[in-house]
């Protein structure tokens, strides 16, 4: 268990062997290229890889039409839209620029004990003014179980927040109301969706991207879950187990 603060980086794993629990989440200033990406997070157990980012474009970022609006946008991560706005969010500062340039997501509090390790993402000034604040804060329940409670203080409006879990193959996801599930490889990662009390369950289709269409035939479609909730007036909690 690790905080890499200066680069945003929390690290949460059970051990170092290939089917432990492993899950990273970044929130933190960019350093080499920009990827709208922070709060989002990645969640490997048992050999497979469940939640995940977009795959398949070109790196050189030549011949591929999607790149730029939809595989380096927030839309490609497992992070948090507003109004499912695939450009929720805008570039931050990049880290070790001039003094005072400190505009980007941070580690707010982080704290590891024997049971129980804990991490809050600070991204909210990246969303255009939308929101006073936005954290995504993350209990680690040793050795394989994560609490992620994401609060949300609208701004001048109200907002709908959505949470997308990436992972990469539509057929793998099973959306429910209380309990979703994505299976790969014979194990499955359960999410329960603890609050608010009706949220917005879905599984959402998204496209292939370059590398894709030239080296996977036959296609299969691909898709993330998406868990939405409304703030109305008042600070939002999303809670997910």
């Amino acid at each position: 268990v690790r905080a890499f603060r200066d680069m945003g980086t929390t690290a949460f794993k059970s051990g170092w062997e290939l089917d432990d629990f492993v899950f990273v989440m970044r929130s933190g200033p960019f350093y080499n290229h920009q990827f709208m990406d922070q709060g989002s997070f990645w969640l490997s157990d048992r050999g497979s890889l469940f939640i995940e980012r977009r795959h398949g474009s070109t790196e050189p970022y030549i011949g591929a039409t999607c790149y730029e609006p939809w595989y380096i946008q927030p839309f490609s991560h497992s992070t948090i839209l507003l109004d499912m706005n695939h450009q929720s969010q805008r570039t931050g500062d990049c880290l070790g620029f001039a003094e005072g340039f400190e505009d980007y997501g941070f580690i707010g509090h982080f704290l590891d004990g024997t049971a129980a390790a804990f991490s809050q993402g600070d991204i909210g000034r990246l969303y255009w003014g939308k929101v006073k604040s936005m954290q995504r804060n993350v209990l680690y329940l040793k050795p394989r179980t994560i609490l992620m409670l994401d609060t949300v203080y609208p701004a001048d409006k109200d907002v709908e927040a959505n949470l997308l879990y990436q992972t990469a193959r539509l057929q793998d996801i099973t959306a429910g109301g209380s309990v979703s599930a994505i299976e790969k490889n014979g194990n499955t990662l359960f999410i329960h969706h603890l609050a608010p009390e009706r949220p917005r369950v879905e599984q959402v289709e998204t496209p292939h991207y370059f590398y894709t269409l030239l080296r996977e035939k036959p296609l299969v479609k691909e898709g993330m879950l998406v868990v939405s909730a409304k703030t109305d007036g008042n600070p939002l909690v999303m809670a997910n187990l």
